[in-house]
């Protein structure tokens, strides 16, 4: 398992969620990918997620501008969802934490329920899919469902739910073609994909490779995280670590979050008991 992620997950926990490594459903599993995929989506409780990928070797040179332009995808899939359903709560912020490969990145949203359904729905999807390539805007709708009935927004007008749906489609496909190949720190926080496959159709013309069941996704999702390579550079400083922040194109930065170096705000946000 990659010593450095877990590493960087730990981190977080100590500074924001402390309780969090003494879990007992944590420490059931010590040392694994379970382990790790548990702790990542837990973070996300506390307006974390965590992401990774690797990059081909010709792209290293401008690396900083493709992990630029993954970055802003995720930003733009957060704002999209959070300026609809928690306009109060839109700032974000992404940080490197290290400047190592491959690239592991943090970020920080302030509407909760958002980077949630970013840790258990959006980012192992893309994984899964990214691999295939043959992930449809019928399939991408079947997530979208999937993520705004989690998000209860079931109360949203038709007219603004259909196009706020159609928005995070074309944003999905932007994740998809994006040049990071994602590996999924977190997994599904249920097993999304039978039902979707349920709800799919699948004509028998088209070559394409059918979504995964819940089971072989959970293995193709710990098989990525387990085999994710690592540099042989030295581990950065603790100091050194969450500094580096990512520019956003027209990014919000008012609201509670901010660098990851500050001391994280003792107060509740009622999003994120939603």
């Amino acid at each position: 398992m990659p010593t450095r992620l877990e590493r960087v997950v730990d981190k977080l926990a100590e500074r924001y969620a402390p309780a969090l490594l003494a879990d007992a459903n944590a420490r059931q599993t010590s040392g694994t990918v379970t382990q790790l995929q548990y702790k990542a989506r837990q973070l996300a409780k506390h307006d974390i997620v965590v992401l990774t990928g690797t990059m081909a070797d010709e792209l290293v040179p401008l690396k900083d501008l493709h992990i630029q332009d993954w970055v802003q995808c995720h930003y733009l899939l957060y704002h999209t969802l959070a300026r609809t359903l928690f306009p109060s709560y839109l700032a974000f912020d992404a940080r490197y934490a290290d400047r190592r490969l491959p690239p592991i990145i943090v970020l920080r949203g302030e509407a909760t329920p958002v980077m949630e359904v970013l840790a258990g729905f959006v980012v192992p999807y893309i994984s899964l899919r990214q691999n295939s390539g043959d992930a449809n805007d019928e399939e991408h709708g079947l997530l979208m469902d999937a993520v705004l009935d989690a998000l209860a927004a079931d109360d949203l007008p038709e007219e603004t739910c259909s196009l706020l749906k159609m928005r995070c489609i074309d944003l999905l496909n932007r994740l998809l073609n994006t040049s990071i190949h994602h590996v999924a720190v977190t997994t599904f926080d249920r097993p999304i994909l039978d039902w979707m496959r349920q709800h799919i159709p699948r004509p028998s013309s088209l070559p394409e490779q059918p979504l995964p069941n819940a089971e072989r996704g959970e293995e193709m999702l710990a098989y990525e995280l387990e085999t994710l390579p690592e540099d042989d550079q030295p581990a950065a400083q603790t100091q050194e670590m969450f500094i580096y922040q990512i520019m956003i194109e027209n990014r919000r930065q008012t609201g509670k979050t901010g660098p990851l170096t500050d001391t994280p705000s003792d107060q509740d946000k009622s999003s994120s008991n939603q």
